[in-house]
């Protein structure tokens, strides 16, 4: 018997050797993406968000507490002639100061210490060291000298382990590395607050912010239908402590319309600044970005506060 031989043509060789080549690249990536998802979901554990920000606020406390009691505290009667000798003679403020460190003995303390008004954190650098952990903390400290104060930076060195912290050295004045810039101002042009434009923010400002002392015992706020469009979602403040808002000044954007050529559609924006008093010697000075528009009847009603605010150029110090 004979056999028919069949010879591919040139294109169905190309098309079959693509397909060959086209299955095992497919075939590839699919083992290697099965294999990557094998090793991700055998060695990812999931982060224990609970106990990692406990340790960052205990470390932060022991930090806090050690700079308090290095700076503020006091020395006992028998502390002056114990420094860097037997912590058993140590009393009061330096005995806890000595327990907190990782060194021996501790600096002598004040019989008058500085008075420390206000600590805060401002910075943190981790260093992991197998199983222990380095912390560098900014601490920024106003401390009051001479009947005024000073805002000063310091550097607090713990080391963290079995879950413990200990000072490696004591509080170390440091310059803040904050980059210090100004902003140049974006609304520039004034206006009078005694115009309609500013009849109508001063309105609005008082609408929004007072409440009417004359009302019941709710003290409702006031209505602000006749100083806002439809577009103003916003409510008045309920239970304000403020009973008067007096416009200080009203500063327009500089590439806004004059007000005296504007016309019915035309849109401002307003930074405002505001006394806002419960009482003659009670008050907030007290800011808000408007954006106002022009009504058909040529009144200017709020459209809403502007956010974000706008600002000018930064220079950087």
């Amino acid at each position: 018997m004979r056999f028919m031989q069949f010879t591919p043509t040139e294109k169905a060789t190309r098309w079959g050797f693509i397909s060959t080549v086209g299955v095992a690249w497919l075939s590839f990536i699919l083992v290697l993406g099965l294999a990557l998802l094998a090793v991700l979901r055998h060695d990812q554990k999931p982060v224990d968000v609970y106990r990692d920000i406990n340790r960052v606020a205990k470390a932060q406390f022991f930090a806090q507490n050690f700079f308090l009691v290095w700076a503020a505290g006091t020395s006992g009667a028998d502390d002056a002639n114990s420094s860097g000798g037997d912590t058993q003679k140590l009393s009061g403020d330096a005995q806890k100061l000595a327990t907190m460190m990782a060194g021996p003995g501790a600096p002598t303390l004040n019989s008058n210490p500085f008075t420390v008004l206000y600590i805060n954190t401002t910075d943190v650098q981790v260093t992991p060291e197998n199983d222990k952990t380095e912390w560098e903390w900014t601490v920024g400290a106003t401390i009051a000298r001479s009947g005024s104060t000073v805002r000063t930076y310091y550097l607090v060195t713990l080391i963290e382990a079995g879950g413990s912290f200990k000072a490696l050295q004591l509080p170390r004045p440091i310059n803040p590395k904050d980059r210090n810039f100004t902003v140049a101002p974006h609304y520039t042009v004034g206006a009078d607050p005694k115009s309609p434009l500013g009849t109508q923010v001063a309105g609005f400002m008082s609408a929004y912010y007072a409440t009417d002392p004359t009302s019941e015992a709710t003290k409702q706020p006031r209505s602000l239908g006749t100083f806002v469009t439809s577009n103003f979602t916003d409510t008045a403040i309920a239970a304000s402590p403020y009973t008067t808002i007096t416009v200080k000044s009203i500063m327009l954007a500089k590439g806004d319309v004059e007000i005296a050529r504007a016309q019915p559609g035309d849109t401002v924006h307003a930074l405002v600044t505001a006394k806002a008093s419960a009482s003659d010697s009670t008050f907030n000075t007290i800011n808000a970005a408007l954006n106002l528009t022009l009504s058909n009847n040529k009144m200017w009603l709020i459209d809403g506060f502007e956010s974000p605010i706008k600002f000018g150029a930064v220079s950087y110090k």
